[in-house]
């Protein structure tokens, strides 16, 4: 029997099959900048309504790519599936690019088209995939696993150097 985590990595393969066809075609995912990387971080607020906005800091070599983040439930609960998703695309080199974190179409991460596109609001525990894609592909060429707890406004940060070849666990 399969854990929750092997489902959830699954059910994330088969979701990012569609990956190729996401695009900032509306420009509420994401902004861009450039910076230099930092180490992980995870900073929270315990006054507004809760949400998680991730940011990918010091990304080089992916340009064309899509940076796709998962939120799900750390006990392994909800529908197997994310709880949330935030699509970015890398477009410059080096990048730097935030969102926050939505409801996404269950057939493709990246749609955030009504009824989905709904910030994630529950205060709570979260497992956090983070992996940079290239259009069409199922695996990512690198991803983050960790934690990140929703209390308030909340923000992740990864850095580059924190995304290695091979997350699945």
């Amino acid at each position: 029997m399969s854990s929750p985590f092997t489902r959830s990595i699954a059910i994330l393969g088969l979701v990012v099959i569609l990956v190729g066809a996401c695009g900032d075609d509306d420009g509420r995912d994401g902004t861009t900048t450039t910076t230099a990387a930092t180490t992980t971080s995870a900073a929270t607020t315990t006054t507004g309504t809760p949400s998680l906005t991730l940011t990918v800091e010091g990304l080089s070599g992916f340009e064309g790519r899509t940076v796709l983040g998962s939120l799900f439930p750390a006990q392994g609960g909800g529908s197997g599936g994310p709880q949330g998703t935030v699509c970015l695309q890398v477009d410059a080199d080096p990048w730097t690019g935030s969102g926050v974190f939505s409801t996404s179409d269950p057939n493709n991460p990246c749609g955030k088209d009504s009824p989905y596109g709904e910030v994630v609001a529950e205060d709570g525990d979260y497992s956090l995939i983070v992996g940079v894609y290239t259009p069409g592909e199922t695996t990512p060429a690198v991803c983050v696993t960790t934690a990140a707890t929703i209390s308030g406004p909340s923000q992740i940060t990864v850095a580059a150097a924190d995304l290695v070849p091979n997350c699945t666990g």
